[in-house]
C-alpha cells in the first residue's frame, strides 16, 4: 500500500513538473469591439472605435468579423457592407481601450453627408 502511494506521489509531482498539470488556471480573456463612430464616403465606410477586454490578461486580436448597416435619419437602409480582417495584431490589455478602426473598401459605397444611425456587429477572435 505504501508503495502505491509513494508511486502516486511521485506521477503527481512529475507531472506538475513537466507541465502535463496545469499549475494555476490561465485566466480567461474577454475581447469585444465598441463602435464611437462610422462615416461613410464615397468608396467606403469606416468604422471608428475600441476594444476592450474584461479578462485578467492582455491578449492579441487577430482576426474580426463585421458588418454594418447604415440608415438615414427617417430609418431607410443607406448601406450594409460586411467583411473579415486577419492577421491584425492588435494587442489589448486588460480594462485598458485600444482605438482602432476598419475600414470597407467598396466602389459601389455612396457618400452621404446627413444624419446617420448604424448598426454594427462583430466576432473578434484572439490569443
Amino acid at each position: 500500500m505504501k508503495k502505491q502511494i509513494f508511486l502516486l506521489l511521485s506521477v503527481l509531482v512529475l507531472s506538475f513538473a513537466v507541465g502535463l498539470l496545469p499549475c494555476a488556471a490561465q485566466g480567461d480573456a474577454y475581447v469585444k469591439f465598441d463602435t464611437d463612430e462610422v462615416a461613410l464616403k464615397e468608396g467606403s465606410v469606416t468604422m471608428s472605435g475600441h476594444f476592450t477586454n474584461s479578462g485578467d490578461s492582455g491578449v492579441t486580436v487577430v482576426n474580426a468579423k463585421l458588418d454594418v448597416t447604415i440608415n438615414d435619419d427617417d430609418g431607410v437602409l443607406i448601406w450594409y457592407d460586411e467583411g473579415e480582417f486577419e492577421n491584425l495584431s492588435v494587442y489589448v490589455p486588460v480594462d485598458e481601450p485600444v482605438y482602432f478602426s476598419f475600414t470597407f473598401e467598396n466602389d459601389d459605397c455612396p457618400d452621404y453627408d446627413g444624419v446617420i444611425h448604424w448598426s454594427v456587429n462583430n466576432i473578434i477572435a484572439w490569443q
